[in-house]
C-alpha cells in the first residue's frame, strides 16, 4: 500500500516546467520548457552542468558521450554528455514526429512533414 508505506526521499531539486529526462551513467539529465537541459548525479542529485539549447525540450537522447536534444519547431542539439558544451546543431524545419533512434554511428529524426534526417556521428 503506497499511502501508507514509509517513504525515504535521497534527494530533491525543483526545477521550472520539466519536459522530459534521461539517465546514462549514474547521471539524470532533465530538460525544460525554458530551453535547459540539467545533468545531475543520480546518487546525490547533484547538478553536473546546465546547458541553454535555445528552444523548450521535447525529448532527450543519451548516447555514450553526447546528449542529443530535440527542441520545439524541429531545432536539434548535440550537448558534450561531460560536461554539457554544445557540440553541433540543427534546425529539421518541422516539427519532431518521436524521439529520435540512435543506432550505431548515426542518429535519425523524423518530423511531421514526412522527412527523415539522418547525422553520421564520428
Amino acid at each position: 500500500d503506497l499511502n501508507s508505506s514509509v517513504r525515504n526521499v535521497s534527494w530533491q531539486e525543483q526545477f521550472p516546467g520539466l519536459t522530459t529526462s534521461a539517465f546514462r551513467g549514474n547521471r539524470l539529465y532533465v530538460g525544460g520548457l525554458n530551453g535547459d537541459v540539467h545533468a545531475l548525479d543520480a546518487d546525490t542529485g547533484r547538478r553536473i552542468f546546465r546547458a541553454v539549447t535555445g528552444a523548450a525540450v521535447t525529448s532527450i537522447t543519451a548516447g555514450e558521450t553526447a546528449l542529443f536534444v530535440a527542441g520545439h519547431k524541429g531545432r536539434i542539439s548535440s550537448l558534450d554528455a561531460a560536461n554539457g558544451n554544445l557540440l553541433w546543431h540543427d534546425g529539421v524545419g518541422g516539427s519532431l514526429a518521436s524521439p529520435p533512434v540512435l543506432f550505431e554511428d548515426g542518429i535519425y529524426y523524423a518530423t511531421g512533414t514526412k522527412s527523415i534526417y539522418a547525422y553520421k556521428l564520428r
